[in-house]
């Protein structure tokens, strides 16, 4: 936890704020909900059925804001399982490498979903946000 209080305290994280180009671009492609007025793009749009598609489709982007929008999605959607029983291993073991890979494009949406400030309030997918976050940690320090 200390690690965490380090990069805050520093600012080593900075917010990435997404465009709402990249959002209606791959809404247009993905089929999904857009407007202007959606404050939580990949929250509305989160769905672990779909979660193949959108690992599949990250593979072919080449924008980062693109991908940092993207991820923020597929991340919501490893988010909604809510349980071990139906969690998809497989797809998150590829979503992790890229997490991994391009962190430095996904920084941001590693620390926020590995762990709240109060570890009562943390998300289903935080444990597995957190092992990402302690790899790549050093980067940042």
């Amino acid at each position: 936890m200390e690690e965490k209080e380090i990069i805050m305290s520093k600012d080593f994280i900075e917010y990435y704020m997404a465009s709402g180009r990249a959002e209606k671009k791959l809404s247009e492609s993905l089929g999904l909900t857009w407007d202007k007025s959606i404050q939580d793009w990949d929250l509305v749009n989160s769905n672990p059925e779909r979660i193949d598609d959108f690992l599949k489709a990250y593979q072919e982007l080449d924008d980062d804001d693109e991908k940092f929008v993207l991820m923020q999605l597929i991340v919501a959607s490893f988010d909604d399982f809510q349980s071990d029983k139906n969690f998809d291993f497989k797809l998150w073991n590829k979503c992790s490498i890229i997490l991994e890979k391009e962190h430095f494009i996904h920084i941001h949406t590693i620390y926020y979903w590995s762990m709240k400030e109060n570890q009562s309030d943390h998300f289903f997918i935080s444990p597995f946000m957190e092992v990402i976050f302690r790899k790549v940690i050093h980067y940042y320090q």
